[in-house]
């Protein structure tokens, strides 16, 4: 019994020491940044690369869209 009264107090002040510890171990915060700067920079060319695909399609659908009332005759005889 008296062995357990001893070992709670000393596990108890071993487990606040470690955790004050880590409290105090520095955290290194522009480095993480930097490490999620450069994976956002590696999805870069992928992202405009399908961003410009996916530009040259609307454009076409645009064109594809309108063209047809440009090439109305009636659109052609009104502005003359």
């Amino acid at each position: 019994m008296a062995i357990t009264r001893r070992i709670l107090p000393v596990t108890a002040v071993a487990l606040a020491s470690v955790v004050t510890a880590h409290a105090q171990t520095p955290v290194d915060v522009g480095g993480t940044f930097q490490q999620i700067g450069q994976a956002a920079n590696a999805w870069i060319p992928a992202i405009m690369h399908e961003a410009a695909f996916l530009f040259y399609v609307l454009a076409t659908l645009d064109f594809a869209w309108g063209a047809p009332s440009f090439l109305r005759e009636s659109d052609l005889t009104a502005c003359s």
